[in-house]
């Protein structure tokens, strides 16, 4: 039984990422296709807007959800191998995207402002866009294309002024990038992309969802148009 999705709506995931996963071009899911299958999964609508993430991507009902999904396959390990090894680990997610023109009174801010001053900033930017515009996050990591692990939290709300913030090395050329101490770093923003990045412990009540596709040939998906 699941605890963030329901039996049925794990049912409904599991038949609709399979036939994803079944296409000859399936190698991968992104994110629009994954926010259309959980909106017929919770019977919401999509928003099908894809401007940075700042309005909700699925609503349902009256909830709004900003709906994220990573690939996690770079963090196999020996040890952890399957899905259910996962729960518990930390992953680090981008959550927002805040304009950095927005951050900033001047472009000159970008490298003059120190890094707790422009931390304090993008947090304050992130509390703006989950207080005006998500009441659920909902999170699913993909593994190997096999398995999938799913759950759901309200957004959190960060003290802005509660986290010491540096510059990172990976730093290169115009870009800026700054994370939280002590390592590991609970968040991390770049300048390129305006990516924030918060770290998530993957719970260990999270849904595990598993697929066994049957590849479709070319022939089989071009006789349904017939």
């Amino acid at each position: 039984m699941g605890n963030y999705l329901t039996d049925a709506e794990i049912a409904e995931a599991t038949r609709m990422l399979e036939l994803i996963y079944s296409l000859p071009y399936g190698v991968d899911m992104i994110g629009p296709v994954w926010e259309q299958v959980f909106a017929r999964v919770k019977g919401g609508v999509w928003s099908g807007k894809r401007d940075n993430r700042p309005n909700p991507d699925v609503i349902v009902g009256e909830v709004r959800y900003s709906v994220k999904t990573e690939k996690i396959d770079h963090a196999v390990t020996r040890k952890r191998q399957t899905a259910a090894d996962f729960l518990g680990y930390h992953e680090d997610l981008i959550v927002a995207r805040p304009p950095v023109d927005e951050l900033l009174k001047t472009p000159d801010e970008l490298h003059a402002l120190p890094a707790d001053e422009l931390g304090a900033r993008v947090l304050r930017a992130y509390n703006t866009i989950a207080k005006q515009n998500w009441d659920r996050i909902s999170i699913l990591l993909r593994l190997r294309g096999r398995e999938f692990i799913y759950w759901e939290i309200d957004p959190p709300i960060y003290d802005i002024y509660g986290y010491d913030w540096v510059d990172s090395e990976k730093s290169r050329g115009q870009s800026r990038n700054i994370n939280t101490r002590p390592k590991p770093a609970k968040f991390k923003w770049t300048s390129r992309g305006s990516q924030f990045y918060v770290r998530y412990t993957i719970p260990l009540d999270a849904d595990i969802i598993s697929i066994d596709p049957r590849p479709f040939t070319w022939d089989e998906l071009l006789s349904l148009r017939r």
